[in-house]
C-alpha cells in the first residue's frame, strides 16, 4: 500500500502555524500582569505589582527549607517575586522556565510528555522521543540531577505514563553551564517538582477517566511533625491506544534498477498498565542542616497485538511473496531510586554545601512473537520469538559547594561521580515450525557495559554595571568498558576532556536585555548503541549497534533579545551548532526485504535557526502563550557512502490560549505543530495536534475537569526514505484522542497561601516532594 504523504498544501500549513502564531504573538497588545525584569535589568514595578531581584543562578533550585512565602499572595524564589498569577515563562542567564501548573492537562493526569509537548522548543513524538529544536539527544532531570528512569530503555514509557502534575515548570537549557553534565548534545531538560509546606498535613485525591477505556488516579500527603516532614505518594493508570501502520519501500542496485518492492500495512492496539509510588523523610536536626532520604519506585506492562499483511513484487511487479503475519509484544518494567541527600548551609545568603548519593536500578523486559501465514508461495506457517531483559544499575555520588562573593559575584564547585553497570540478555528462534520451540542458540546474545564518567566543575558569575558574566570549565573522564561475549568483541577506552562554557547578559535599559551564550558539548551513545548483535524485530525488520561508535562533539553557539515591559514579554534567540561525528541510524536491505536498522557516525552536521517565544494577557480574561521556531539543518553523510550533502528548513510552532470566565470557570486550547526533519536518508514528517480543557471549581476543595487529548485524532508519524538505493516510507498513525473527566479533592490545612487555588502549591519545605521516580 503506497505511503500518503503530505500535499504541499499540508505542508504550507504547518508553516502556516508557527508563522501565524508568532504574528499573533508580536501584533497583540496585551498586559502581562506582574511581569519580572529579566536577569541583569534594574528592579522595576509593573502595574504596580513590586518585583525583586538577585542575580541569577546558574543550576536549578534545589528545596533546601530556607525560602519562606511572603504575607499575601508573593512569595520571594531567588530573584523572582512569584504571586498567584505569575507568568508562565521565567528568564534567567542560562535557561528558560515555563509554568505547568496552569496545564489543565496535567491537573486531569495527563502525562509528562503530554505537557511537554506544550514547551517551547521542546517537542516528544508518540512514542515518546524528545527533541529540542529539532536535535535529538536531550539529557532529562529531575530537580537538578540526571534522570537514569527517562534515559534507560523504559524512558519513553515513563514519559509517557507518568503524570505531569507532580511538577510546578520546566526549565529548558540549550546551552547549559559548567554546572550540569555536557552529554545531550540538544541541551537539557529539567523537571523541577512542586515543593509543599503544610500547616500539619495537607493531601489531595484526583481521579480521572476517558471514554477510550483509560484511567488515571493519583493520592499524595504531606505531614510534619517537629523537624521531620513526611511526603507519599502513589498512583497509577491504565492505557489503551490503537495503532495503524502502513509502508512501501523500494530497493534499487548501484546502477538504478528496481530489484524489490515490499509493500505492507498493520493494525492493533496497545493496553498498558502503570504504578509508582513516592516516599520521603526530610529530618532537620539543625536550624541549618537537613537530611533527605528518599525512596521512589515506577512500574509498567503492557500487550500490543496486530496483525498485517506484506506483499514482496520483483522489478516487473511479479509477486515473489505475500504473507500475513500475526504479533504480539509484552513489555514490562521496574524501575526503584534510593537517594540519601545532606545539606550544610553557612552563614549568609546562599551559602552551602550538598553531598547526594543515589543508586538506580531498572528491570526492562520486551518479548515479541510472530506468526507468519505464507499465501505465495503456500508454505506451512513459520514462526518466530525474540526476548529481550536489561538490567541497569546506575550510581551516582555528587557535591556541590555555592558561596557568595564580594560585588555580588557568586562561586560554584562540585564534582559528580556516576557509574552506569548494564546488561542485557537477548533469546529467540526464527522460522521455526512451532511456536513453543526451543531457543536458538544463534538468536542468543550476553552483552555488558560499564561507564564511570568524574567530573568537576567551577563556574564563576560576576556583575559589571549592566554587564552579567558567567563562566565555567567542566572536566570530565570517561571509563568505557564494552563486553559482547557473544560477538567476541571487548572495547575498552577512555578519554579526559574539558567543556568550557560562557554566558553574557546585558541590560539595554529597563526592558530591554541581550544575552550570549557559547558551549561545548557531548552526545555519548547509550549502551544498546553499542551491542553489535543483530535483533529481529520483525519478518522484515532488524536491528543492531555498533561497538566501534564514537561520541559527538558539539560546538553551540546562542544569542538572544527579551523584552518585558508595558505588560508584554518576547524572546528573540538566534542560535547554530557545529556537530562532529553524530551518531545516526542507518537503513539498508540486507536481502529478501529485510531492512536492517544499524547506528554509524555521520562526518559532520550543522543547524541554525530562530526562535520566538511570546505571552501575554488579553481583555475581558483572556491570556496567550505562543511560539515559533524555524531552523535550517545541513547533513554531510560522505562517511556513510552518500555523494551528496543534504540540508532543509523545518517550521515549528505550538500556541495555548487561556480564558479565565471567571473566578470559578477556566478553559484553554492548546495547537502544536512541527514540519518535516531532515534525516541522513530523507526525513519524518508530523500532524499538528490540538488539546481543550475546562475547569470548574465546584467548591473551595474540589474541581471537576475536562480534557480532550488529540481532538482531530492526527497523532503519528511519517518517515521517507530517498536515497540512490532505498526509497519510499511508511506511516505511523496512534489513535490517541480521549475525552477525560476528573475530579480533585484536596484535604487537610493546605499549603500557605494557596487555599483558593490547590492545583498550584508553593513552599519549600520537602525537596523533590511528591515527584515521581527519577
Amino acid at each position: 500500500m503506497p505511503v500518503k504523504c503530505f500535499s504541499p498544501r499540508a505542508r504550507a500549513r504547518l508553516g502556516l502555524v508557527s508563522v501565524a502564531a508568532l504574528i499573533a504573538a508580536l501584533a497583540a497588545a496585551p498586559a502581562f500582569a506582574q511581569s519580572q525584569p529579566a536577569t541583569g535589568q534594574t528592579p522595576s514595578q509593573t502595574q504596580g505589582q513590586t518585583q525583586t531581584q538577585t542575580p541569577p543562578t546558574d543550576k536549578p533550585k534545589k528545596d533546601d527549607g530556607k525560602d519562606k512565602p511572603a504575607s499575601g499572595k508573593a512569595a520571594v524564589v531567588k530573584g523572582f517575586t512569584i504571586t498567584a498569577d505569575a507568568p508562565p515563562v521565567r528568564s534567567d542567564i542560562d535557561r528558560r522556565s515555563y509554568d505547568l501548573t496552569k496545564d489543565l492537562g496535567a491537573q486531569n493526569g495527563s502525562s509528562i510528555a503530554d505537557s511537554l509537548r506544550n514547551v517551547p522548543s521542546v517537542d516528544v513524538d508518540v512514542n515518546g522521543n524528545v527533541t529540542l529544536r529539532g536535535q535529538a539527544g536531550v539529557t532529562i532531570m529531575v530537580d537538578g540531577k540526571p534522570s537514569p528512569i527517562f534515559s534507560g530503555p523504559g524512558g519513553a514509557q515513563a514519559l509517557l505514563q507518568i503524570p505531569a502534575d507532580q511538577f510546578e515548570r520546566v526549565e529548558v537549557m540549550t546551552n547549559p553551564s559548567a554546572a550540569f553534565t555536557p552529554n545531550g548534545q540538544a541541551g537539557i531538560i529539567n523537571l523541577v517538582s512542586k515543593r509543599r509546606q503544610p500547616m500539619g498535613s495537607f493531601g489531595s485525591v484526583r481521579a480521572s477517566v476517558a471514554d477510550t477505556d483509560r484511567f488515571r488516579g493519583g493520592v499524595n500527603g504531606t505531614m510534619r511533625a517537629g523537624k521531620t516532614t513526611v511526603v507519599l505518594y502513589a498512583g497509577g493508570g491504565e492505557d489503551l491506544q490503537k495503532q495503524e501502520s502502513s509502508g512501501k519501500t523500494q530497493n534499487f542496485d548501484p546502477a538504478g534498477d528496481l530489484i524489490t518492492t515490499n509493500a505492507g500495512t498493520s493494525e492493533g492496539q496497545f493496553r498498558s498498565k502503570f504504578g509508582y509510588g513516592v516516599g520521603n523523610v526530610i529530618w532537620s536536626p539543625a536550624p541549618k542542616t537537613q537530611l533527605t532520604f528518599g525512596l521512589n519506585a515506577f512500574h509498567f506492562q503492557g500487550q500490543a497485538d496486530s496483525h498485517g499483511n506484506d506483499v514482496v513484487t520483483d522489478g516487473s511487479g511479479a509477486v515473489l511473496e505475500d504473507e500475513l503475519q500475526t504479533t504480539q509484544s509484552l513489555v514490562s518494567g521496574t524501575f526503584v531510586r534510593g537517594e540519601v541527600k545532606w545539606r550544610q548551609d553557612f552563614e549568609g545568603d546562599d551559602h552551602n554545601l550538598t553531598v547526594t548519593l543515589n543508586h538506580n536500578r531498572g528491570d526492562f523486559d520486551n518479548t515479541q512473537s510472530f506468526t507468519e501465514s505464507f499465501v505465495t508461495p503456500l508454505l506451512p506457517d513459520a514462526f518466530q520469538r525474540s526476548a529481550q531483559d536489561n538490567i541497569n544499575n546506575t550510581t551516582e555520588f555528587a557535591g556541590d559547594y555555592v558561596r557568595p562573593m564580594p560585588s555580588d559575584g557568586k562561586l560554584k564547585a562540585g564534582w559528580d561521580i556516576t557509574r552506569d553497570d548494564n546488561h542485557s540478555t537477548s533469546m529467540g528462534f526464527v522460522d521455526a515450525s512451532t511456536p513453543t520451540a526451543p531457543d536458538d542458540p544463534t538468536q542468543t546474545d550476553l552483552f555488558h557495559f560499564q561507564r564511570t564518567v568524574s567530573a568537576g566543575y567551577v563556574t564563576y558569575q560576576q556583575p559589571f554595571g549592566k554587564l552579567t558574566v558567567l563562566g565555567g570549565l567542566r572536566v570530565e573522564n570517561e571509563d568505557l568498558n564494552i563486553d559482547s561475549q557473544t560477538s567476541h568483541i571487548d572495547v575498552k577506552s577512555s578519554d579526559l576532556h574539558p567543556y568550557p562554557t560562557l554566558h553574557l547578559s546585558y541590560a539595554v535599559n529597563d526592558s530591554q536585555t541581550l544575552m550570549a551564550s557559547y558551549s561545548e558539548r557531548i552526545q555519548r551513545p547509550d549502551d544498546r548503541s553499542f551491542d553489535p548483535f543483530v535483533r529481529v524485530n520483525g519478518p522484515f525488520s532488524e536491528s543492531a549497534g555498533n561497538p566501534h561508535l564514537k561520541p559527538e562533539q558539539v560546538q553551540s553557539y546562542e544569542g538572544s533579545w527579551q523584552y518585558r515591559g508595558g505588560g508584554q514579554f518576547y524572546i528573540a534567540s538566534i542560535y547554530y551548532k557545529q556537530h562532529t561525528g553524530g551518531v545516526t541510524t542507518i537503513t539498508t536491505d540486507v536481502g529478501n526485504s529485510v531492512l536492517l536498522t544499524t547506528n554509524e557516525n555521520l562526518t559532520r552536521s550543522k543547524d541554525a535557526g530562530l526562535e520566538l517565544v511570546a505571552s501575554g494577557k488579553l481583555p475581558h480574561g483572556f491570556s496567550y502563550n505562543v511560539s515559533g521556531n524555524v531552523y535550517w539543518n545541513e547533513i554531510d553523510g560522505s562517511a556513510l557512502g552518500f555523494t551528496q550533502t543534504r540540508s532543509d528548513t523545518t517550521e515549528a510552532g505550538r500556541a495555548s490560549i487561556n480564558w479565565q470566565a471567571d473566578t470559578n470557570d477556566f478553559l484553554q486550547v492548546n495547537v502544536s505543530a512541527r514540519g518535516r526533519t531532515l534525516t541522513p536518508q530523507g526525513f519524518t514528517e508530523t500532524k499538528p495536534t490540538v488539546n481543550l480543557g475546562y475547569r470548574r471549581k465546584l467548591t473551595d476543595k474540589l474541581s471537576g475537569l475536562i480534557t480532550v487529548q488529540d481532538l482531530f485524532d492526527t497523532g503519528g508519524e511519517q518517515t521517507v526514505y530517498d536515497s540512490a538505493l532505498l526509497r519510499g516510507g511508511n506511516s505511523f498513525h496512534q489513535h490517541d484522542r480521549a475525552v477525560f473527566f476528573g475530579l480533585t479533592f484536596t484535604f487537610g490545612a493546605g499549603p500557605r497561601g494557596r487555599g483558593q487555588q490547590p492545583d498550584f502549591d508553593y513552599g519549600d519545605q520537602t525537596p523533590g516532594a511528591g515527584a515521581p521516580p527519577h
